[in-house]
C-alpha cells in the first residue's frame, strides 16, 4: 500500500499511524529505550526519511481506523468490479511499480557467518561463494533480506553477496547402544532372578525409543 501511494503521490514527510505493533515495538522495555527498537516497517521509513506520528488520543485513533477502513472498503469493491477473486489475480492487478522501493519496503535480519561459510535463516542454510574470499567474512555480520516477491539477498556493508541455497538434509535414525546384561543373582529368599531380569531387559529392548542424528537447522506485513 505505502509502494502504490509512493508511486501515485510521492514521499511523505510523515505518516500519522495508530499504536499497532507495525509500526513501533511495545514491548514495555522498549517504550522506555533511547532510542526506541525500530520495527521492520519502523526501519524502512527511517531508511527514507519519512517521520512517524503515532496517534495516542481516542479520538485521533478512531480518525485513522476510519480512514484506513475507507481504503480497504474501496480496494474490495474495485476488485469485485474487477472479477477479481484470487489473492494471486488480485497481485497481478495492484499497480507493483514501487520506483525502486523493493530493497527498503523488505524484511531484513542480521547473521553471523560461520566458518565453513554458511549461514542459516528461517529454516534454510546458505552457502556463500569463494569468490568473496577477500572480505575475510567469518565471523563477520551479513544482512538477509527477503523482497516482497519472495526473492532473498545477503548482503555485507551494502554489497550483495553470490550465494546459493544448501539442500535439507535427511537425518538416519541411529539407535542407542545395547544395554549391558545382567547377571542372574539370588533374591533374598533365595529365589534365581535371572529369568525375572531377562523378562525385564526384553521389554525394554522391545519399547526402547530410536533417536534421531542429524544436523540442526537455525531459525518472517505492510
Amino acid at each position: 500500500m505505502f509502494g502504490r501511494y509512493y508511486d501515485q503521490h510521492g514521499l511523505p514527510q510523515a505518516l500519522y499511524a495508530d499504536l499497532d505493533s507495525i509500526y513501533r515495538v511495545n514491548a514495555p522495555a522498549a517504550l522506555v529505550a533511547q532510542p526506541p527498537p525500530l520495527t521492520q516497517f519502523g526501519w524502512a521509513m527511517n531508511q527514507l526519511g519519512v517521520r512517524i506520528v503515532p496517534a495516542y488520543s481516542p479520538q485521533a485513533k478512531g480518525r485513522v481506523e476510519r480512514r484506513h477502513g475507507l481504503f480497504q472498503d474501496r480496494l474490495v469493491k474495485e476488485l469485485r468490479l474487477a472479477g477479481i477473486q484470487t489473492l494471486a489475480a488480485a497481485n497481478r492487478y495492484l499497480p507493483r511499480k514501487h520506483s525502486g522501493l523493493e530493497e527498503v519496503l523488505c524484511w531484513e535480519a542480521e547473521r553471523v557467518v560461520a566458518r565453513d561459510w554458511t549461514l542459516s535463516w528461517e529454516g534454510h542454510s546458505y552457502q556463500i561463494e569463494r569468490r568473496h574470499a577477500a572480505l575475510s567474512l567469518v565471523g563477520r555480520r551479513v544482512v538477509m533480506r527477503e523482497l516482497l516477491d519472495g526473492r532473498r539477498q545477503v548482503l555485507y556493508q551494502g554489497q550483495k553477496l553470490h550465494w546459493r541455497e544448501l539442500p535439507v538434509e535427511s537425518a538416519p535414525l541411529v539407535s542407542p547402544p545395547a544395554e549391558r546384561e545382567i547377571p542372574a543373582t539370588l533374591s533374598p529368599l533365595g529365589h534365581c532372578g535371572g529369568a525375572a531380569h531377562a523378562s525385564r531387559r526384553s521389554v525394554r529392548a522391545r519399547h526402547r525409543p530410536r533417536f534421531a542424528q542429524g544436523r540442526l537447522a537455525f531459525e518472517r506485513g505492510w
